[in-house]
């Protein structure tokens, strides 16, 4: 059986909720953007979604990054730590 357009727009919606996209489904009303089935409307509205879905994109990808950098500063710097704490282990090691 087909999925009807409004069972696919409600998987379009849950897919945004999963990746974190709450508001997506509030703020696709279909009056406010003025869609009553004609195909210009319609591709605006999808535009509309498209555009949505690669913002949310985006912002994921540079949560990403932004962790990613974080990460590799901690590491460095505790790596940075324990070779100095290192350092001075063997320089007190050798004092009588």
């Amino acid at each position: 059986m087909a999925e009807t357009p409004e069972e696919r727009l409600d998987q379009l919606f849950d897919s945004f909720d999963e990746a974190g996209v709450p508001s997506v489904r509030a703020e696709f009303d279909l009056g406010r953007l003025g869609t009553n089935g004609t195909p210009s409307q319609t591709n605006a509205a999808a535009v509309w979604l498209k555009n949505k879905a690669e913002a949310a994109e985006q912002d994921q990808k540079s949560f990403r990054r932004k962790q990613t950098r974080r990460w590799l500063f901690t590491t460095f710097i505790a790596l940075l730590a324990l070779g100095v704490a290192g350092v001075a282990f063997i320089l007190a090691a050798g004092q009588p």
